[in-house]
């Protein structure tokens, strides 16, 4: 599954929006919307991808956990 089908799947099952996945990847808007929209892949090294997953599985448990009935509010630990 490519990264974009899980920001997608993330966003529909947990209510978010692109600027929540900003927050939570610690990006710029625009970065996330070419995610999002354009199916851009993240760009970088292979340690910067595996991050990338890392947070995305993160969020993933997230999701999972508080299901579709509450608005999600998460933040990255930075």
């Amino acid at each position: 599954m490519t990264f974009q089908a899980r920001l997608k799947i993330a966003m529909r099952k947990g209510n978010l929006r692109v600027s929540d996945l900003a927050r939570w990847f610690g990006r710029r808007h625009s970065t996330i919307r070419g995610w999002v929209i354009d199916g851009r892949e993240p760009a970088g090294t292979s340690f910067d991808r595996a991050g990338l997953e890392s947070l995305l599985d993160q969020l993933m448990l997230h999701v999972v956990r508080f299901g579709k009935k509450s608005r999600v509010y998460i933040k990255s630990d930075d």
